[in-house]
């Protein structure tokens, strides 16, 4: 019932979130791919611009769909946080209330035993400071003593003859000098200080200090959801902009290729290989891979999805969690306040009453769990609906993207394939590779051929356990890095070390990249190993500039027989 709570909600904040993506991407007029500089077109050709295509209306269609799932999800989450923060400022204000309330209760108890013992400035208020309560008192004593001296005494300080009167005379002037109202009026003062000092010290044990930790205990609930939620949408957006820098990347590269921008020497074949023979060859400067780029993307996608549903699985456990903290808050704040106001009301009796409209109300207040739900989630809707009637005022068109529409979007319906499905993949292999050296050993990599004339080779670690023959979509995913999002076990370091997220398809990129129109190879023993040299020929960049402009480098490369070699 909650799920589908959320899913109502997030249809409704999104349906004007899709409509307005559809009129931003109406207007880009970035679909249209560079025209070739030549009306010569080959069958791979074609098929690498309808593959291209295919992934634009993909990405197009992506795009649209993420934008309005982040964007209701982080208004979701948003009106969320306001509501645990009313939740939390009004624990504050109650436990602030009654913090305040034994305070005056305290203060009016000290007040009445000021006047019960005349202990009073001369503005008629409480004397605490005890210097001065002491000067009071021997006043007090002083005139007291006067009233009890007759003439006829002992000799006092002045010379006169002192005499004190006897008991009876004593407790006579004393009856006298209160008169008629006086002593229950003073007595009434010391009766009101003690029900006041106990109604305090109850409220101090029965309230404040249960309102004081329920407080404590939300502020640290709220603080933790807090920060685990503001993670996982940092997380959810810094995947999803990792995933729009590879389309980016990938769209101007493999756009240059299909409109005949190459190397500045000649434009860019549809194939080549590695030379076998024994002829100088010419390299080629300015190479790419656009393989690498698409690779990136779809895993970029890859990870996205994963991300969404770890990620919203995880947000809809901190929705859960909160919302039942809140009933419990609800409930048990809902308890003291009952305990506080009775406990006032006994304070009262004597007194109008002053707390029965507020009594009754609290009395009134629901404790099934189903009506509150329904009350914390109409104040998350309307919370949601008032910050999406801000934002819209000041909404700002959004790029949709290179070479993506509305119309491309259409024709995106459909599951994106592994990157060694790609069309811009020729083989895959999992072979074995030594660098020239007398220490190096043997490593398996795993070897990519690509459309662009590239071998690529990503190193695999030892202990995954991929050896030279595997499979190379088995070696392709145990290379892939796990998907991992913020929780509460991480969320501690994540927040010591300050790390920004790490671009996931990075660890993706390959231990060594060779051109293989500047590559030669060489077989040493006529064909009865399994092994061969490879050389390349690269231009040299940086400070090597000074030992000349190109150099060579060798790796050994084997697969599991000669013929399979051979073959490759």
């Amino acid at each position: 019932e909650e799920e589908n709570e959320v899913k109502k909600e997030e249809e409704e904040i999104s349906e004007a979130g899709e409509n307005g993506a559809e009129e931003m991407v109406k207007n880009d007029d970035s679909s249209s791919l560079p025209k070739s500089n030549t009306d010569d077109t080959t069958p791979e050709s074609q098929q690498r611009t309808e593959a291209h295509n295919k992934l634009r209306s993909y990405e197009s269609r992506r795009r649209t769909a993420y934008s309005v799932k982040l964007s209701s999800s982080s208004l979701y989450w948003r009106s969320f946080r306001e509501l645990i923060h009313c939740s939390l400022r009004e624990t504050e204000r109650v436990e602030r209330i009654v913090l305040a309330r034994i305070a005056a209760n305290e203060a009016y108890a000290n007040a009445m035993e000021a006047i019960h013992e005349d202990i009073l400035d001369s503005k008629y208020r409480p004397i605490s400071d005890l210097k001065k309560k002491k000067r009071v008192q021997a006043v007090q004593k002083k005139k007291m003593e006067d009233d009890l001296l007759i003439n006829g005494g002992s000799i006092g300080s002045d010379g006169k003859k002192k005499e004190y009167r006897s008991g009876d005379q004593i407790a006579f002037i004393e009856e006298g000098s209160k008169g008629p109202f006086l002593p229950i009026l003073v007595e009434s003062h010391t009766i009101l200080a003690g029900r006041y000092n106990e109604s305090a010290k109850n409220m101090k044990e029965q309230v404040a200090e249960e309102i004081t930790g329920l407080r404590k205990q939300l502020e640290e609930r709220v603080k933790v959801i807090e920060a685990l939620g503001d993670a996982i949408l940092e997380e959810l957006q810094a995947a999803e902009k990792e995933t729009v820098d590879a389309w980016g990347k990938y769209f101007i590269n493999e756009t240059k290729l299909l409109a005949g921008v190459g190397p500045k020497d000649n434009s860019q074949p549809a194939r080549l290989g590695v030379s076998t023979s024994n002829e100088e060859i010419i390299p080629r400067k300015d190479c790419s891979d656009v393989w690498i780029d698409e690779m990136h993307y779809r895993m970029a996608v890859a990870f996205l999805s994963a991300c969404w549903e770890k990620c919203s699985a995880e947000l809809s456990r901190l929705f859960s969690m909160m919302k039942d903290t809140e009933c419990s808050r609800r409930v048990r704040l809902r308890e003291l306040l009952i305990n506080f106001l009775k406990e006032e009301e006994n304070l009262w009796k004597s007194l109008p009453s002053m707390s029965t409209p507020v009594l009754n109300d609290i009395v009134d207040r629901p404790t099934d769990r189903p009506i509150i739900e329904e009350d914390v989630q109409n104040s998350i809707r309307l919370r949601a609906q008032y910050i999406q009637r801000e934002e819209h005022a000041t909404e700002k068109k959004s790029d949709t993207g290179s070479g993506l529409s509305s119309d491309l979007a259409k024709e995106g319906n459909f599951e994106l394939s592994s990157p060694l499905m790609s069309n811009l993949l020729c083989n895959a292999k999992v072979v074995e590779r030594k660098e020239n050296g007398m220490m190096k050993s043997w490593k398996t990599v795993l070897a990519i051929t690509t459309a662009d004339s590239f071998l690529q080779l990503f190193e695999i670690p030892s202990h995954l356990k991929i050896h030279s023959g595997s499979a190379s979509e088995v070696a392709f995913h145990a290379i892939v890095p796990p998907v991992e999002i913020p929780s509460e076990d991480n969320l501690k370091a994540i927040s010591v070390a300050g790390e920004a997220p790490k671009l996931w398809n990075e660890i993706l990129s390959p231990t060594d990249s060779l051109v293989l129109p500047n590559c030669k190879i060489l077989f040493n023993d006529d064909g009865k190993n399994s092994a061969f040299e490879i050389t390349e020929t690269v231009f040299n960049s940086g400070v090597s500039k000074v030992l000349g402009k190109i150099s060579v480098r060798k790796m050994s490369l084997r697969t599991t027989s000669y013929d399979e070699t051979k073959e490759w």
